[in-house]
């Protein structure tokens, strides 16, 4: 009888760790999502100083001249 409670009791566990799989596999991946497109924000802003300190070299060694 122990033994049939202990396993009605794992199949409830079962279930809810089921249930709470597909919660932590969005939560996951939003997460993933997010810091992806964080990354793409501080690529695009590294660019465009960099773009900036090359113009403005560009600039100074034309007006040098």
């Amino acid at each position: 009888m122990r033994n049939r409670n202990l396993i009605d009791v794992l199949a409830k566990k079962t279930e809810e760790l089921t249930k709470n799989d597909d919660i932590i596999f969005k939560y996951n991946r939003n997460i993933h999502k997010a810091n992806k497109c964080n990354e793409f924000r501080f690529g695009a802003k590294v660019l465009i100083v960099y773009l900036f300190i090359f113009a403005v070299f560009c600039l100074h060694i034309y007006y040098q001249i």
